[in-house]
C-alpha cells in the first residue's frame, strides 16, 4: 500500500509539483510519495512562521499546555500508524519503531506537564542596600521562528524534541 503525504503552509495541504519517493528498506518497494518543497514553497512556510511570532509569543501557558496535550493524544491515537510507517521507512523493527511512537507521545505530554508548572528563576536583589526586602525574576519566552534538522534514526521522536520544548516556553532551544 503506497502513501502519499503533502506540504501543510499556512493552513492549508499543498503539492509542489516534484515528488520524492520513500522506498521500503528491506524490499526496495516504493512505498510512498511526498512532495519535494521547493525555494517558494520554503520562503511561503517562513513568512508564514514569521507572521505568527508575536501571537505564539502571547499565548497563554494553559492554552500551550492544551496544545501540546492534543499533540500527545493524536500520537496516540495514531500510533500504530506511526510505528508501520517508521518501520517501513527506517527500517526498524516493529518492537522499536512502536517505542518510538510511544515516546514521541510521552515527550509532548512531558512538555505539557511542565508548561502548567511555575518556571524561570528568582533572584535576590538585597545583595545592595537598596534592594534589601526585594528579589527580582526573569522567565523565558520564545524569541522567533526556529529551523530544526532531524536525522532518520529516530525520525518522529526526534522531530518531538525539537518541537514541544519550544512549545512550552519555558526551554531555550538547543
Amino acid at each position: 500500500m503506497m502513501s502519499e503525504y503533502h506540504l501543510y503552509v499556512e493552513g492549508e495541504w499543498i503539492e509542489t509539483g516534484q515528488w520524492g519517493e520513500v522506498e521500503d528498506k528491506y524490499t526496495g518497494e516504493v512505498i510512498g510519495r511526498l512532495p519535494l518543497a521547493d525555494d517558494a514553497t520554503i520562503e511561503q512556510a517562513l513568512r508564514a512562521g514569521e507572521s505568527v511570532v508575536g501571537a505564539m509569543a502571547d499565548l497563554p501557558t494553559h492554552k500551550r499546555a492544551t496544545i501540546l496535550e492534543q499533540i500527545a493524544a493524536g500520537i496516540q491515537e495514531r500510533e500504530t500508524e506511526f510505528a508501520r510507517t517508521i518501520a517501513l521507512e527506517a527500517g526498524k523493527s516493529w518492537k522499536y519503531a512502536l517505542g518510538e511512537a510511544q515516546r514521541a507521545q510521552e515527550t509532548f505530554t512531558f512538555a505539557a506537564a511542565v508548561a502548567r508548572t511555575l518556571h524561570g528563576e528568582t533572584v535576590p536583589l538585597d545583595a545592595s542596600t537598596t534592594g534589601a526586602g526585594r528579589f527580582g525574576y526573569w522567565v523565558r519566552v520564545p524569541v522567533g521562528l526556529i529551523a530544526a534538522v532531524t536525522p532518520f534514526n529516530f525520525p518522529l521522536n526526534l522531530v518531538a524534541h525539537k518541537v514541544a520544548p519550544p512549545l512550552r516556553r519555558d526551554a531555550p532551544l538547543c
